[in-house]
């Protein structure tokens, strides 16, 4: 016999209610899968008094499979932010402005002092140690990823 399938109104509201169970178990498992890129170790240097920059360091590793890429970065405590790397041409120490970073599959960067960092420019208040505040990077393949970095004092080195 062939034609049109009839579900009554029970039948249609049971699987309607499998299906949610179904998706809202897929979230919760995919929310518990662990993440491709972690960030650890996010700390900023406290400013010194108005001075409108600082800048923020972590650490950031690809657990997943394919190369990762840092494209921007962003903190609601600042004007600007940007990826930066100091250089040493004819002893002299400068900054830079990066485009991006790339992180290899099973690899990890570090931003440090002395090294690659995150320049935070137009600061809206003075950081003072203890204090924390947000920073988001924006990555090619994992998205936004939103941190809290810990404000330590100006002589902080780690």
């Amino acid at each position: 016999m062939s034609g049109p399938i009839l579900f009554s109104a029970v039948s249609f509201r049971a699987i309607w209610a499998v299906t949610c169970l179904m998706l809202n178990g897929g979230a919760a498992l995919a929310a518990d899968a662990p993440r491709a890129i972690v960030v650890t170790q996010a700390w900023v240097r406290a400013s010194l008094g108005q001075t409108p920059t600082t800048a923020a360091y972590l650490k950031i590793e690809n657990r997943g499979a394919a190369e990762d890429r840092i494209l921007s970065v962003a903190t609601p405590a600042a004007a600007a932010a940007q990826l930066h790397e100091s250089v040493s041409t004819d002893g002299i120490m400068r900054m830079q402005a990066v485009k991006s970073l790339g992180i290899n599959p099973g690899q990890s960067l570090e931003l440090a002092p002395g090294g690659l960092h995150i320049m935070i420019m137009g600061l809206k208040s003075p950081l003072k140690a203890g204090q924390t505040i947000p920073i988001k990077l924006r990555l090619e393949r994992a998205g936004e990823i939103e941190v809290e970095a810990e404000v330590r004092g100006l002589g902080a080195a780690k």
